[in-house]
């Protein structure tokens, strides 16, 4: 059976148990009405159509359909039907089928999560919350795709959907990063994501360890030589100014103030200490090249070794990769 035949099944299976079980009334905009008929186009029948569109139009992709399916539904039957349904059964749906996964894969008994973000151009609609600018052009609707990617099992586990215009990476890493503390992770970020913030609430979520290239204009990174270097380093942060703390004269770490203090969460101490690990390492590239990196992370040396801290943060490139595919499967921009 292919992959994709498997994954059908699947969907069909917990579409199933969806309308057996009920779980799926609240989201529909009638719960006592809607779908309760007998008819040829069911809910599992739209949940179908819904998730095998490729980005054509409608009447392109109903008579696909038809041919491959022998499925008759026309496009106006199809327009209602589709708006009895609430876009958070198609989160539910998402989730369910995440919760079929049995023994996931593994790396050394950590599951090996990537997060990034992508953008994703929507139909043009001026009255639309998602419209931004994009790449110099004019205005057009955007949606910030935030994906938590299982790179050992290769699915997406979970996502946060934005509008381009007020997307917030960080705060929705954070988010996919805490709902995920079931068992032990290693989550791989690019250098977009990494503040001291991030980081100190990093190591307060259960069970998280991360690895970050860093994008941080720090003094105490910048004075690194190009040479390999494994070293601990400690910073603290705040949300007042300062250049060093007085009340602690033992201490060496130079005081970073925080610019949103909005975005300094109400349970973290002022000031609060971070401690990461610090690895500079020479990592090639596809065209024989390379660059010095600066990865941060907070897995032990013991366990870790800088080599291996390398080599596990170039398989961020599937989440790429995976973004590439999921949208040449949408023909999206």
């Amino acid at each position: 059976m292919s992959l994709r035949e498997n994954a059908w099944g699947i969907l069909k299976n917990v579409e199933r148990q969806l309308e057996t079980s009920g779980a799926f009334l609240g989201c529909l905009r009638h719960a006592k009405k809607d779908f309760s008929r007998v008819r040829k186009l069911t809910l599992g029948t739209v949940i179908f159509l819904l998730l095998r569109m490729h980005g054509g139009t409608l009447d392109s992709e109903l008579l696909e359909v038809r041919k491959s399916r022998g499925l008759r539904v026309t496009a106006s039957a199809f327009v209602q039907a589709r708006a009895k349904v609430k876009p958070q059964l198609l989160e539910k749906l998402f989730r369910a089928f995440n919760a079929t996964m049995v023994h996931p894969a593994t790396y050394r008994g950590y599951r090996l999560l990537i997060i990034d973000g992508s953008d994703f151009r929507l139909q043009d609609n001026p009255a639309s919350r998602n419209v931004a600018s994009y790449k110099n052009t004019k205005a057009c609707c955007l949606l910030h795709c935030n994906a938590l990617y299982d790179a050992e099992n290769h699915v997406v586990l979970d996502a946060v959907l934005q509008p381009k215009s007020i997307s917030n990476e960080r705060t929705a890493a954070i988010e996919m990063m805490m709902r995920h503390t079931d068992e032990p992770f290693i989550v791989i970020m690019d250098a977009g994501y990494p503040s001291l913030l991030m980081l100190a609430c990093a190591d307060r979520i259960k069970n998280c360890h991360y690895i970050i290239r860093s994008g941080l204009n720090l003094r105490e990174l910048r004075e690194l030589p190009d040479a390999p270097c494994d070293l601990d380093m400690d910073f603290i942060i705040r949300k007042k100014g300062g250049v060093r703390i007085t009340s602690d004269p033992d201490s060496q770490a130079l005081v970073h103030r925080i610019g949103n203090t909005k975005s300094y969460p109400k349970d973290l101490e002022d000031p609060c200490r971070v401690h990461c690990r610090v690895v500079k390492i020479f990592l090639p590239d596809h065209k024989g090249g390379g660059k010095w990196e600066v990865l941060l992370t907070n897995l032990s040396r013991e366990a870790f070794s800088a080599t291996e801290i390398g080599l596990l943060y170039q398989r961020r490139w599937q989440i790429e990769t995976a973004f590439r595919n999921l949208k040449f499967s949408l023909t999206a921009n």
